[in-house]
This record gives structure tokens, sequence and C-alpha cells, in this order.
């Protein structure tokens, strides 16, 4: 066999043994791997091409518009106000409450937690999950818009799953992933918090993104 035939029956015995291992890899850690999708924390594309500009509210009754968190590390997270305690919907403000308190006094960085239901979790409702968690107004935001807007940017704009199904809920299921985008609007990753190393990793990265916007 010549050797250029040789190096490429070589190459290829190596892709194959390699490429399983390299997908395991790449899909175990798929959730932290940057998606260069491009979010706006209020605003989605309509079904006619053109950008829409929401307006949303959070715990203190306040409006909260995209301008409001430009140049911002932004942390996101969805919940379903109305479902069992002791589940995913303790969970994620749990390792919220831990963030917010760990990135106290660190300027630039913003956390939105969004209403899936927006029907049914009034701002009443959101004042008391945000008094419940202690959380400091100026960083950690629950918010809520309509369903429809809310639909279109959970599942399509920060997942890229589905857009314009007319704010039908159903196929919003509970997402436990939680989204970091950077200043420059662009996802960092999805992160899935299940446990303590999974939040340090989490907090490894809002710093990197913070650090990383300094140089820029």
């Amino acid at each position: 066999m010549k050797s250029g035939n040789y190096r490429v029956v070589i190459a290829i015995i190596l892709l194959i043994v390699l490429l399983p291992i390299t997908s395991y890899f790449f899909l175990r850690s798929g959730v932290k791997a940057r998606d260069f999708r491009s979010v706006r924390p209020f605003t989605y594309e309509s079904k006619s091409g053109d950008t829409v500009h929401a307006v949303f509210i959070d715990q203190r009754g306040d409006s909260l518009r995209d301008e409001d968190f430009e140049n911002q590390v932004i942390l996101a997270s969805f919940l379903y106000y109305h479902c069992d305690r002791f589940t995913y919907c303790d969970s994620i403000p749990f390792y919220f409450r831990r963030i917010q308190d760990s990135m106290k006094g660190v300027q630039g960085f913003q956390m939105l937690t969004y209403s899936i239901d927006p029907d049914r979790d009034s701002l009443t409702i959101l004042k008391d999950w945000a008094a419940a968690w202690n959380a400091d107004p100026s960083v950690w935001h629950f918010v809520r818009g309509d369903r429809y807007t809310t639909h279109q940017i959970i599942l399509g704009e920060y997942f890229g799953k589905i857009k314009y199904a007319e704010g039908n809920l159903k196929y919003m299921k509970p997402d436990e992933k939680v989204v970091l985008i950077g200043r420059d609007g662009l996802v960092r990753g999805y992160y899935a918090l299940y446990n303590e190393e999974d939040m340090m990793e989490l907090l490894s990265a809002i710093r990197e993104a913070l650090d990383t916007a300094k140089n820029q």
C-alpha cells in the first residue's frame, strides 16, 4: 500500500473511532456550548418579518424595554409560578438567589425570570415570589408580558423552537435550562441548574462574560 493511501486509511479509522466519542462529549456539554443566537430580552420577529419591541413589567410594576438592558450581561430563566413546590420551580430561584448574592455589587449584570403563564401570574404573584426569594429589584426582575409575546420571545427567540403558534402555551413546556446572554446580545450558553457543580460553572461563565466585555 502506498504511503499516501495508508495515511488516508488511518485517517478514516481515526474518524470512525473518534467521531462517536467527540459527539458524546459535545452533546454532554451542549447546554453550555455557545449558540451564536442573537437575543434581545423583549424583542421578537413577527410573521411579516417585522421586528417587534415589546414592553414587559417586573415585580415593581415598572415597564421594561430592551434599552433598559443595553450593554448588560443577562441571565434569563423561565417559570410557571403555579406549580408544585420543591420542584424545578423552587430550584431555579434557589440558585438565582445564590447567584445574586455572589454577584452583589458587580456592575453590568442583570437577571430576568420570565413568567411562562402570564394569564395566571399576576403582578401580585410576581411580587410575592420576588419577596420570598429576597430579589434585589435593581438586579433580579420577575417579568411578565402578554401570552403571545411571551411565547414568541421564549420559544422563538431564546430557544429557536416554535414561532407563530398564536400563543398556544401547550407547546411551552417548562425548560430547566437558563440562558446566559453576553453584552453583545449573543447567547453564551444554556445551563441546566441541577447541583453545586452546575452553579459554579455558570458563575464562572458569568464572570468570563463580564471580563470579556471589559476588555472589548
